[in-house]
């Protein structure tokens, strides 16, 4: 029997057939990378991972993360992820709106933006620019670098009639305190109303009418007109022309019909009180409401 140095002396090793002996250490170093891929996978699957796998809500929160990234866009769901000029200030209230929308300096990063832009001063101090009141020009706002300027006056008119229709009065009570000139304010008003652009009587109507929907009386609408800005003398009369056709009296039923029909169930008299009240805040006539009280809820014929 030949010892086993001798064996090995005397056979030498060969690579297999087929294989040549070069390429032994490149076969086993693929299969050491597959057998440590497959580690990987196993142990990802059972909760860890050789390279951590952050869920999908936490991307962006690493400084290499992608904001604009498709996949973390439609993982994280909210909008984190998108690309800031991909929105619409419409459809966000966030993206692609800046200093002049908001109120506040520029935008933030993506991941610590607010859900509304600005805050709660910068939005109260957002007003009209034209405000003259004392606690605008605190803010360092002021008048018009002109008041005698017929130009700036009837600019300022004809934007404040862009906004919403008015008569002269609420007009005329706008642009003085704008702080134009008196005289000049009177012209300019004067010219619009030459070219009705101005118009207190439809105005005036159409603003009975509004009153009228609204269940009021003859005395309310009067004073809702005067208040809106139209002449007491012009109100009266525009309110006389609807009552004559009915137009109050079928208001005061009409509000009648909803009180009753809100205090079904009630005791007669808190009916009666509700009438009252509801009736006194619209400005009807005191007669008409004692009538439509009788008729409504004095089921034996007794007075109120």
């Amino acid at each position: 029997m030949i010892s086993a140095e001798e064996f090995l002396s005397s056979h030498t090793p060969v690579a297999e057939e087929g294989e040549p002996e070069t390429e032994q250490p490149e076969r086993r170093a693929k299969e050491a990378d597959l057998a440590a891929q497959g580690d990987a996978a196993g142990k990802a699957a059972q909760g860890g991972a050789a390279e951590p796998l952050r869920h999908a809500g936490s991307f962006g929160s690493q400084p290499d993360d992608a904001v604009g990234s498709g996949i973390a866009g439609h993982a994280h769901g909210a909008g984190h992820a998108h690309d800031a000029g991909s929105g619409t200030a419409s459809s966000y209230g966030l993206h692609g709106a800046g200093r002049s929308s908001f109120g506040h300096s520029g935008f933030r990063d993506a991941h610590s933006r607010k859900p509304y832009g600005g805050t709660r001063r910068s939005r109260r101090h957002a007003r009209d620019p034209d405000d003259t009141s004392p606690r605008a020009q605190s803010r360092g706002q002021r008048g018009p670098d002109d008041p005698q300027s017929l130009d700036a006056c009837r600019e300022a008119a004809l934007t404040l009639l862009d906004a919403a229709a008015r008569p002269s009065g609420a007009l005329r009570t706008r642009l003085l305190g704008k702080g134009y000139a008196p005289g000049v304010v009177e012209e300019v008003i004067e010219r619009l109303s030459a070219v009705n652009l101005i118009d207190d009587r439809a105005y005036a109507q159409a603003a009975v009418r509004y009153c009228i929907g609204r269940m009021y009386g003859r005395h309310g609408a009067i004073n809702e007109l005067v208040r809106k800005g139209v002449e007491r003398p012009l109100a009266a009369e525009v309110v006389d022309e609807a009552d004559k056709h009915g137009a109050f009296e079928e208001s005061a039923w009409e509000l009648g019909r909803s009180v009753e029909h809100k205090t079904r169930g009630l005791d007669r008299q808190v009916r009666k009180r509700r009438l009252w009240s509801a009736g006194g805040r619209k400005g009807h006539d005191p007669a008409v409401l004692r009538d439509m009280a009788h008729q409504l809820f004095d089921d034996d014929g007794q007075e109120v």
